[in-house]
């Protein structure tokens, strides 16, 4: 994201897809453990489930390796979007501090106390 509210809005769907993710983890497991119990049962189409379980296992950690590295990119995004803006935030006060400082109305006492 952009600025802060975007990177905000990007980790509100973000938070809802992996709810989403995490709803199914039960069921995925489910899943892997039949086909593994139908191999060690000697199923006759042993070769074949246990081809589907390994794709699925190798699929299913590679979602949730992507999930785990979307979640610290846009952590990570969040926390540089609030450095800028408290930098810019900064850089604007600097400013028109400076400006005051290098008045030189200050130079008369009489204006020193109105300006601050």
């Amino acid at each position: 994201g952009d600025s802060t509210d975007a990177v905000g809005s990007l980790l509100q769907m973000f938070h809802e897809f992996q709810q989403r993710v995490e709803a199914r983890r039960q069921e995925i497991d489910a899943t892997i453990s039949t086909g593994r119990a139908l191999v060690a049962g000697g199923h006759y189409a042993s070769a074949d489930v246990t081809a589907a379980v390994d794709a699925l296992a190798t699929r299913t950690s590679s979602l949730y390796q992507r999930v785990e590295a979307r979640e610290l990119a846009l952590a990570d995004s969040e926390e540089l979007q609030q450095f800028l803006r408290d930098a810019e935030e900064i850089r604007m006060f600097i400013g028109e501090k400076m400006q005051t400082a290098t008045d030189k109305c200050y130079n008369d006492a009489s204006n020193l106390k109105g300006k601050l």
